[in-house]
């Protein structure tokens, strides 16, 4: 998870988070050409956690819904803090983890990618015409799916 190759970055406005904590790391793990997929800002912000799912946590009444319902409400506060309106928090991570259980949640474009380690632009994630197109980047994410798989899996 990470990157921001087709939208806006969520640290800087060409950066996402992961990679602008080491963009050194990143452009070594996206020049070595080896196969991989990118779940990026690109379809990470498509698939909020709305805030409804999260208060209906707390009518359940039990340790673990609780325990979630909490810590997805702190999360929201955060982003509402920077993106007043928003609704829900992104669910990042567990798509990533989604791709690998069920690549069908994302549409990818192959693409070689890079990072830029220096200069105003640090972090920024963007194309490259310079390597062999190894990286499968998604580009589109059924959200409704995705959601629905993530709130059944959780089951309480």
């Amino acid at each position: 998870m990470g990157g921001a190759v087709t939208v806006p970055g969520n640290v800087r406005p060409h950066a996402e988070a992961n990679i602008y904590a080491d963009p050194e790391a990143a452009q070594y793990v996206m020049a070595s050409e080896l196969p991989m997929t990118l779940v990026g800002l690109d379809v990470t912000m498509q698939t909020l956690l709305p805030k409804k799912d999260i208060e209906a946590w707390y009518h359940k009444e039990d340790v673990v819904s609780t325990f979630f319902a909490d810590i997805s409400s702190h999360y929201v506060a955060a982003y509402e803090s920077s993106n007043p309106g928003i609704g829900g928090c992104g669910l990042h991570d567990p798509l990533a983890v989604g791709v690998i259980l069920d690549p069908s949640f994302v549409q990818t474009e192959k693409m070689a990618i890079d990072v830029d380690i220096t200069g105003d632009t640090i972090g920024i994630t963007k194309p490259s015409e310079a390597r062999k197109a190894t990286i499968n980047v998604c580009l589109k994410v059924d959200k409704e799916r995705f959601l629905r798989h993530f709130l059944e899996t959780l089951n309480f």
